[in-house]
């Protein structure tokens, strides 16, 4: 905030201001505050006298300056990245944003919005939480200073039953007694120290809402509101993972041997029972709660995005690029004269293996060379077991999944989803209505199941096989026993990342909790396919590279770049949990190649010859010396087919 007058300085007057308006947004000096409440436009203004606070509480009177750009305001939001900006960084960093409002247009009548109201009321929540903690904490804290006394007099009473040699032994179990209270001591100290912490910044930050509330502009409420917002969704998450109290319970047992067999004189015990302390939630402010609170002070849709960095991380770097043979997906006394692989699915076992599905169309082997034949095309979908080290993929066993033969030239792939089940030899596939469970050791089906219904996605966990059709999400045991259905959302791919959480993916990313609200969602451009690692990572594969989110902090950062030619014919990315290692399965089309023969039926032309009249088709040679009325060619042309190059790209860090 300057310190000259406003009204003096655009007049050339140099003026010292003694009062702040924060509907002008203007410092006044003497003369000029007397003018300003004598006009009838500006008399009921809120004016504040400098004199009454500090000069840094003064600060947050007005609207910020950019960080970037100093010399600039920030008095611009960014709807489509959530962000506060200036009129520089507007031209700079977001030219191509559809959805750009300025702070004075947005921040009218925040101060009677639902977004100040539920601000103020999380604040009060958080604040009545924290000291709720710290009771429950105090009161386990003295209750085990209360035990150890007690245990330290049974502990004597015992003692005075022995001869002196124990003594050593009494020594050794109130060692023991003094770690576990001081363990326990130290875990409760530290959970208040933390929890007394984030109460001395709640306290302040009420603090500074009650003052920008009072004496600030509606842009500055607006603005610091935006801001809050977030550092509290931050602390809320804090203090939700902090788990409720444990009742410690301490207990000492007598020895009962023989007095010169004894080798201890007794045993302590510690029991941890959960305090049940009525501690409400805090409730969390959903994506919905936030939009309708900002639809009260406007008319534009809000959605999270996730900004800043990752601290740190190190990136990814590519160590071995690998062709699929399709000769591995047929088996080996197949009889054909070529083959066309067409689409692979991807999954990891963390015991270094890979598991690939993949569709190979076989053109048979003609056993007569008669151009009149029609060319026989069969489909193979086989389970191939590949093991994975430094110098790449050695071939370990398969499993044909589904076969059919067909005249026509119909190559599209059916849908499959393929899934391995942690800590474990199993993997789950599904296609068409099948559901099978596999053994990847034995290449043995163990049950296969129709399903009733349709699927989307697929994802497991060491006890459950989960699977998404529509907006259904369908819960099944290692058995394939339906166990529960759950409202669930559309998408194309998802995982269960920790805690229960579900990342979900079809087009923009969405994260959601275990009973399916929405945490976060993000929207990167050009979204093609997600993984998650066992650390709650989340690798985002987009048209650009690869993004880690980490679902914590809810940042991304680039941690491998790839050229445009390779994220079109990107497919899948897959992780193995345990080596850290990102494989990328990349699907290009090469060239077009004769794959059989297929009828011509293209208009054949008239041609004569020493005054005879016969018939050439221009496009096969085909020659008759009669054709049908239409003069369609029946011979054969050669078939062309896009050839598809499967490659996969191992990423280490």
């Amino acid at each position: 905030m300057e310190s000259i007058c406003n009204p003096c300085e655009r007049r050339n007057i140099v003026s010292r201001l003694t009062h702040w308006c924060s509907d002008c947004e203007d410092g006044l000096c003497g003369k000029c505050l007397k003018d300003h409440n004598a006009m009838k436009l500006t008399q009921h203004h809120h004016v504040t006298e400098l004199s009454e606070i500090s000069s840094d509480t003064a600060k947050l009177l007005s609207i910020p300056q950019c960080d970037k750009h100093p010399d600039c305001r920030e008095d611009f939001v960014c709807l489509d990245h959530d962000l506060v900006c200036c009129h520089a960084c507007l031209k700079s960093d977001h030219k191509d944003c559809k959805h750009v409002s300025n702070v004075n247009v947005l921040s009218k009548g925040v101060s009677k919005s639902e977004l100040f109201l539920s601000n103020k009321r999380t604040v009060q929540e958080v604040r009545e939480t924290i000291k709720e903690i710290i009771k429950e904490r105090q009161s386990v804290k003295e209750d085990v200073s209360k035990q150890q006394q007690r245990i330290k007099m049974e502990i004597a009473n015992a003692k005075s039953k022995f001869m002196a040699h124990i003594n050593n032994l009494e020594n050794v179990l109130i060692h023991e007694l003094s770690n576990i209270e001081k363990d326990n001591t130290i875990l409760i100290e530290e959970t208040i120290t933390d929890v007394l912490k984030m109460e001395k910044e709640i306290e302040e930050d009420e603090k500074i809402l009650h003052f920008i509330g009072n004496n600030g502009s509606e842009s500055t409420l607006f603005l610091f509101l935006k801001k809050q917002r977030k550092k509290q969704e931050k602390t809320i998450e804090l203090l939700e993972e902090i788990p409720p109290a444990s009742k410690v319970m301490i207990n000492f047992a007598e020895a009962s041997h023989e007095i010169d067999a004894i080798k201890a004189i007794g045993f302590i015990s510690v029991h941890y029972d959960i305090v049940n302390s009525g501690r409400s939630g805090i409730p969390s402010t959903s994506n919905e709660d936030r939009n309708i609170a900002a639809k009260t002070v406007s008319n534009q849709s809000e959605q999270t995005t996730p900004t800043g960095s990752i601290q740190k991380i190190e990136s990814w770097k590519d160590t071995l690029q690998i062709q699929l043979d399709p000769k591995d997906f047929v088996d080996t006394n197949e009889k054909y004269a070529k083959l066309n692989l067409r689409k692979v699915w991807l999954a990891v076992q963390n015991d270094n293996y890979l598991l690939i599905a993949g569709h190979v169309a076989i053109l048979e082997d003609q056993t007569e060379e008669n151009e009149s034949i029609e060319y026989m095309y069969k489909h193979n979908y086989r389970l191939v077991k590949y093991l994975y080290d430094v110098k790449g993929l050695t071939l370990s066993n398969g499993l044909n999944i589904y076969q059919y033969s067909i005249h026509n030239h119909t190559f599209n792939s059916i849908e499959m989803a393929l899934r391995c089940i942690p800590k474990s030899t199993l993997a789950v596939l599904l296609y068409s209505r099948n559901f099978e469970l596999v053994d990847t050791e034995s290449m043995k089906r163990q049950w296969c199941l129709e399903l009733d219904h349709e699927f989307q996605a697929l994802a497991t966990d060491e006890k459950f096989i989960y699977i998404v059709s529509g907006d259904m999400l369908y819960k099944y045991n290692r058995i394939g026993c339906l166990m529960k259905r759950i409202n669930f959302i559309q998408c194309s791919w998802f995982s269960l990342s920790l805690n229960g959480k579900y990342a979900c993916h079809n087009q923009n990313f969405r994260l959601l909790k275990a009973d399916c609200s929405e945490i976060f969602s993000y929207h990167p451009a050009g979204l093609k396919a997600v993984t998650v690692d066992n650390t709650g990572n989340i690798y985002l594969a987009t048209r650009d590279g690869i993004q880690l989110l980490n679902s914590l902090k809810m940042e991304t950062e680039m941690v491998y770049r790839y050229d445009k030619k390779e994220a079109e014919g990107l497919a899948e990315i897959a992780c193995n949990q345990v080596k850290q290692t990102l494989f990328l399965l990349g699907i290009q089309s090469t060239k077009q190649e004769e794959f059989g023969k297929t009828k011509c039926y293209a208009q054949m032309n008239s041609c004569s010859e020493n005054s005879k009249a016969y018939y050439v088709c221009p496009v096969c040679n085909y020659r008759k010396d009669t054709v049908s009325n239409n003069r369609r060619c029946e011979g054969f042309r050669d078939f062309l087919l896009d050839f598809k190059k499967c490659v996969i790209k191992v990423l280490t860090k």
